[in-house]
């Protein structure tokens, strides 16, 4: 795994934690609540203020992060 996405990850990781705390009391959909996970979290992972190539290993340890989120909606 890239340093890189580690770093991604981390750093989404404080938001993600936010966003699940907030949907632990929100009645919303399964759909909403993915909906939000793709909009706050996913988002914050995969754009930057920076534009850089990624490798897809980088890429696919992100994705499997991005879908530990959505297993929790």
């Amino acid at each position: 795994v890239g340093g890189e996405a580690d770093a991604r990850i981390k750093r989404t990781s404080g938001l993600w934690a936010k966003v699940k705390e907030s949907l632990k009391s929100i009645r919303l959909s399964r759909r909403w609540q993915a909906k939000i996970v793709e909009a706050c979290v996913e988002s914050g992972l995969v754009f930057e203020c920076q534009v850089r190539a990624l490798w897809m290993r980088d890429v696919k340890s992100m994705q499997k992060w991005v879908d530990k989120c959505y297993r929790y909606v």
